[in-house]
């Protein structure tokens, strides 16, 4: 029903999921809602890497918005933390 309201007062919005995991989160959301194909997507990694960020401010004692770094692959046993390139401010961490 939440889906169905919002079609109706937003129909030419674009819907971004972000979720895990995500390929089967976006397609739900695509058959649910009724929104077209191309007004529906998908953004991967933000919540892995929100996480990968929190932990090194948090290892560090740094602020989470001092900290920059990525996480690819899936949400599972193919995520891999991009260590080589995570920076605190200007600087490269070292592992």
């Amino acid at each position: 029903m939440w889906l169905r309201i919002k079609k109706e007062q937003a129909p030419r919005s674009f819907v971004i999921v972000i979720s895990n995991p995500l390929d089967a989160m976006v397609y739900a959301f695509y058959k649910v809602s009724g929104f077209p194909k191309n007004q529906v997507g998908g953004m991967a990694g933000a919540l892995d890497s929100t996480r990968f960020r929190t932990f090194i401010a948090m290892e560090t004692g740094y602020s989470v918005q001092d900290v920059t770094c990525m996480v690819l692959g899936g949400h599972g046993d193919t995520m891999v933390p991009i260590t080589r390139l995570a920076t605190i401010g200007a600087f490269l961490l070292r592992t």
